[in-house]
């Protein structure tokens, strides 16, 4: 049998991280049945993570990106070979915003697979914008008014973003799927994923747990007061030593954001009214008179006042103090008991275990 190579290329914040995160978990069952996903570096060493990320944005700077792709695709399919898959998963997010790259992908892998398919999920751009703001904008944007004017537009155009792969690979290469609950296979992107590409998965596990959630909204607005605290977009550890400090309380529990007014929501839609249309015609043509999008309504809009957000984020605070002191006093006493029978020094330094909760 010919090879496939499965090409997903986001959107960002449109379920990618629980998808990697299920051929990460099932890496070996899926190989059983296969499917083989590579490492980090598009490479077979491991560990499978799943993702390549980070490897195609270093690899959009080397002049001869066709060349090194063109080799590890070789490699691959050599493994492949010896272990009897039939199916590559290259899994990267900002595959989507990288135009350079279809049409180097295109040469570099289009004579060792039989068929290469590419599948693009999107999302509604105001929830897009309001959740990449908090991912990544402000972390370096004064506001997210800049941050939407400046980068968030472009990001969310997909009419545009798909056209780099559609010259490069056909129309008929391109799957588009809308980040819709009620469209996507039992309202989960990991079954609609595994559905819509016939990926066989038997004996897998599902994940049991939801992957890369959005934040408290409060915990953002704190995070962007302290946002010299980020070495950049990237940097999430300011967000990590708040989830293990306060838990579950770091993630967002209810419905609306106060980052958008409604207005400001439709607009925006309004904006990519045309582009989501043409999305729909060429992709969707089943959704007939039905928008691409429901439309935004009052429960996607919450409107506290100025008090009211402040004592969201000093609930936090307080919440994030307690813990701390909490763990201040358990490690105390662990210290002292270390201190009796000198088992174990490394238990009595409990400053440098204070942000390890048990």
């Amino acid at each position: 049998m010919g090879k496939r190579l499965v090409l997903h290329i986001g959107g960002s914040k449109c379920g990618s991280s629980a998808i990697q995160n299920y051929l990460a978990k099932n890496h070996t069952q899926m190989m059983q049945n296969g499917v083989f996903s590579p490492d980090q570096e598009l490479d077979t060493k491991g560990p499978y993570k799943s993702q390549q990320i980070f490897y195609f944005q270093n690899l959009k700077t080397q002049d001869n990106a066709q060349g090194i792709l063109e080799q590890k695709f070789r490699q691959i399919c050599r493994f492949m070979d010896r272990h009897e898959q039939q199916t590559l998963i290259v899994s990267a997010e900002n595959l989507s915003l990288i135009p350079t790259l279809p049409e180097i992908l295109k040469r570099a892998a289009g004579d060792l697979f039989e068929s290469i398919q590419v599948i693009f999920y999107i999302r509604r751009q105001d929830d897009y914008l309001i959740s990449a703001w908090q991912q990544w904008g402000l972390k370096t944007y004064p506001d997210i008014g800049t941050y939407i004017e400046q980068v968030g537009l472009m990001m969310s155009n997909w009419n545009e973003l798909l056209g780099a792969w559609e010259r490069a690979f056909g129309q008929s290469r391109l799957i588009v799927r809308p980040f819709r609950r009620d469209l996507l296979k039992d309202g989960d992107v990991v079954a609609d994923f595994l559905d819509v590409l016939k990926l066989p998965h038997d004996g897998c596990q599902p994940l049991g747990g939801l992957a890369n959630r959005s934040f408290d909204e409060s915990l953002a607005d704190m995070a962007h007061r302290v946002s010299d605290v980020f070495d950049g977009p990237h940097d999430n550890r300011f967000y990590e030593v708040m989830i293990r400090t306060i838990g579950e309380a770091s993630f967002k529990s209810k419905v609306g954001s106060h980052l958008m007014t409604l207005t400001e929501r439709q607009d925006i839609l309004a904006g990519f009214h045309e582009g989501n249309e043409a999305i729909k015609h060429r992709y969707l043509p089943e959704l007939g008179d039905m928008p691409l999008f429901n439309p935004p309504t009052e429960r996607d809009v919450a409107s506290p006042n100025d008090h009211e957000r402040l004592a969201a984020e000093n609930a936090l605070l307080s919440r994030a103090v307690f813990q701390l002191a909490q763990r201040i006093e358990a490690l105390e006493k662990d210290q002292l008991t270390d201190s009796k029978n000198r088992q174990d020094p490394t238990k009595g330094n409990w400053l440098a275990n204070l942000f390890n909760p048990r």
